[in-house]
């Protein structure tokens, strides 16, 4: 009878202990909406990420009119009779409210190959070039939904496309630019 006194006795003193535990341990648990309603049945939906700054559009965006067109990048680029500009894509590459156009320029002796070349001020009499990738194998460009520069390409030297004709090759290295 005794021992289960004293067992009693020590339980009232670790009763508030093990309390204040239990209640530290479900309040760090606690993942709730953080609306302060705490309803049950409220369903939410996920943002949808359309700007990150103002004027600054998630993606590729529509060219301006007067850059949009392949011809009007011959000049800036240098094109010849071996090179000429395939296509512009433009964004907010850099995260400033001004578009960056990204001109593709397509090897005519070797129609497998593509530069790129990024260019901001893309209104001006002079674009500045602010990036430059050349001799992308069987390239591709494109601008994410989170304004970064994707490319697409051959590597020979891949397990995939080693020992294979470049007919047979696969594009298989794909990067992204920030």
């Amino acid at each position: 009878m005794k021992r289960s006194f004293l067992a009693h006795k020590q339980w009232r003193r670790m009763s508030p202990l093990v309390f204040l535990a239990l209640t530290l341990v479900l309040v760090a648990c606690d993942q709730g909406s953080g609306n302060g309603s705490g309803s049950a049945t409220e369903t939410t939906t996920p943002p949808v990420a359309t700007a990150t700054t103002a004027g600054i559009q998630l993606g590729p965006q529509p060219c301006p009119a007067a850059v949009q067109a392949p011809a009007h990048w011959n000049a800036i680029v240098g094109t010849n009779p071996t090179k000429a500009v395939e296509g512009v894509i433009c964004g907010y590459l850099m995260g400033v409210p001004t578009l960056q156009a990204v001109v593709k320029v397509r090897h005519g002796g070797a129609p497998f190959l593509l530069d790129i070349g990024v260019y901001t001020a893309i209104t001006s009499t002079k674009p500045i070039r602010i990036f430059t990738l050349t001799g992308l194998l069987q390239g591709d460009v494109s601008i994410s939904t989170y304004n970064s520069l994707l490319t697409g390409q051959v590597d020979p030297n891949s397990s995939r496309n080693k020992g294979h004709a470049s007919i047979e090759q696969g594009v298989d290295l794909y990067r992204e630019f920030k």
